[in-house]
């Protein structure tokens, strides 16, 4: 038997719910909670439809608000330095890219 994988799935959305929730959110028409709910739902529907295309193992934690790389590297942090900060401020996701100067 053959066991099927993907490496990812796009996390925008079929109609780009995501990109359209988190101009929303930046834009202050929508909360945090609501911009919340539209990930959870599209991660929902995500997990859903390679469930439904046969796929074997499904990836997880590959959803991301807006920068995936931001992510990794504020989970690394954490990790590496558990007890030295507090834990990430979920708007610094979309300030630290939107930066107008860069290292």
């Amino acid at each position: 038997m053959i066991t099927t994988h993907n490496l990812g799935y796009p996390r925008i959305g079929v109609r780009r719910e995501l990109k359209s929730a988190c101009e929303r959110y930046w834009s202050g028409r929508a909360t945090l909670d609501e911009l919340n709910a539209v990930g959870t739902s599209l991660r929902a529907a995500h997990w859903q439809a390679q469930r439904d295309a046969g796929i074997d193992l499904i990836p997880c934690n590959d959803f991301s608000f807006y920068d995936h790389l931001q992510d990794r590297i504020d989970q690394l942090e954490q990790e590496l330095a558990r007890t030295r900060r507090p834990p990430s401020d979920p708007q610094s996701e979309f300030t630290m890219p939107q930066l107008d100067e860069c290292w």
